[in-house]
Order: C-alpha cells, then structure tokens, then sequence
C-alpha cells in the first residue's frame, strides 16, 4: 500500500471520529483535539457535548417544513404538534390549519396537565376540550363546553368509552338521552336503563332486546331511530 492511500485512510479516520489530533506537541504536554467547531478539547469524546445547544424554535419547524402527506394526513401538521406538546409552547399551534388546531390545542394542554390551554384556542375552545375529553378519557373536560349539541355528544362518547351510566344523566337533549341509555343498558345488560328512556318504542325495544336474549329468544340488537 502506497503512502497516499494510507494517508487517505487516516484522513477518513480522522474525520469518522469527529475530531483532529494536534501532532507536534512538546514532549510530556498532553495531546489536544481540535473539534469540527475549531474548539480544542481534551478528548474526543469531549467534542460532543462541547458542540451542542439548543436549536431554536426556527430550526426545529424547518425540519418539518415540506414533508409530504401520507393517507391524508398532513406528516407536516403532525411534526407541527409534536413539537407544540414537546415544548408546551400553545402558540406553534396557530401554524397548522383550523381542523388541526383544537387537536393541537388538546395535545398541549395535556403536555402542560392543564386544560385552561384549550381557552388560548379561542373560538376553538369547546372543540379543544371535546378533544380532550376523547383523547384522554377525561369527561370533566365536557363540562367545560359551552355549545349543548357538543356537550351531549361528549358526554355521550366519554359514556361509551368509560363505561360510566352517570353521565346521561348530564346530557340535555331528550333524545340524545334516551339514545344513551339504550347503549349503556345494550352494553351491561341492565333493563334499569331501559326504564330511564322516555320513548315507549325505544324504551319496548331495549327491553325486548335484553329480556329476550335472556329468555332464550334473543331479539336482534337495534336501536330504534
């Protein structure tokens, strides 16, 4: 092997390391390195931690500039929220779009454990708090909506999720009621539910459809609309 090709081989050494020997050093002084910086350290692995900082809020959204979508969901927007719950910094979600931003909203407001996030999303708010109420199975958060539809809807989904019949008794709509507690009676099986639904047609067929079933004739599970 030539002395050209063995000194290619130390160069790529040298720069697989991260850090450059000084050579030349008097007799019994220590051996320096020098960093990819210019910084001089005392040993390689010092260059590292000698070199890092923070990157700024700048440099970290442009990691996600431009990143395409993928099955319609916008990879920049995720990126986006990622880092607003990373840094627990609400104001980066103004940069994603408005059926993204309650979502974002939710996530920081999580990061930080508190909900009084979702009051930054201004007219977003009640979606932020329905959002949250999904995503973290925390139905105190449906108190704090202020449109009725979505409140009773929220409530509905949290009843569903966990599994809570006390929270139709929190939804104001009648049949949005009724529809509440023909689910829950369907999912434990208790006809005392039945008896709290004010339809007599949909009240008789969430009793059939449970006291048939366990009859021994079961009655296809339907809610009538």
């Amino acid at each position: 092997m030539n002395k050209f090709a063995v000194l290619i081989i130390l160069g790529l050494g040298l720069l697989v390391l991260g850090c450059a020997a000084q050579t030349g050093a008097p007799a019994g002084e220590q051996i320096k390195y020098v960093c990819p910086d210019r910084t001089t350290v005392a040993s390689p692995e010092l260059c590292s931690s000698t070199t890092a900082r923070a990157l700024s809020d700048e440099e970290q959204l442009s990691v996600c500039t431009g990143m395409p979508e993928y099955q319609g969901t916008s990879l920049e927007e995720a990126c986006i929220m990622g880092l607003a719950a990373k840094n627990k910094d609400s104001a980066l979600c103004l940069k994603v779009g408005r059926e993204t931003r309650p979502r974002c909203y939710a996530m920081v407001a999580n990061a930080k454990g508190d909900i009084g996030v979702c009051q930054e999303a201004g007219t977003y708010k009640d979606r932020c708090y329905n959002e949250y109420a999904t995503n973290y199975q925390d139905a105190s958060a449906c108190d704090k909506i202020g449109d009725v539809s979505m409140k009773d809807s929220c409530y509905s989904n949290m009843v569903n999720t966990l599994g809570d019949p006390t929270l139709c008794n929190k939804v104001v709509s009648v049949g949005q009621k009724d529809s509440c507690y023909w689910n829950i009676a369907m999912r434990l099986r208790d006809v005392s539910y039945c008896n709290k639904i004010t339809s007599a047609d949909q009240k008789q067929n969430c009793l059939q459809n449970i006291q048939g079933s366990s009859g021994g004739y079961a009655v296809p599970v339907q809610q009538p609309k």
